[in-house]
């Protein structure tokens, strides 16, 4: 999945889904240095209990699938476009 930047900075910010020109990611920076990663997967899916983890790869997130079962996987930006890239999922 490809979203593009809808402001700019760098991984922390909201990412649009460039064929809906909506939100489509999600990623804020808690006090304790810790990611919210939320990711909406058009007529399929919302995980909005993600949390991240930056790494030299990129992000890596966490989170719970609509059947409350777990979803992995790496996030990276490139010119200001984010990747979302699932590596672990039932």
């Amino acid at each position: 999945m490809n979203f593009k930047k809808g402001r700019k900075t760098n991984y922390i910010g909201e990412y649009l889904d460039p064929d809906l020109n909506e939100p489509n990611l999600e990623i804020a920076k808690r006090e304790n240095g810790t990611y919210i990663v939320q990711i909406t997967i058009y007529r399929l899916t919302t995980l909005n209990d993600g949390m991240g983890e930056l790494t030299p790869e990129g992000m890596n997130f966490t989170a719970t699938d609509a059947a409350r079962n777990p979803i992995s996987g790496v996030i990276t930006v490139e010119n200001e476009m984010a990747n979302v890239t699932i590596t672990d999922s039932t």
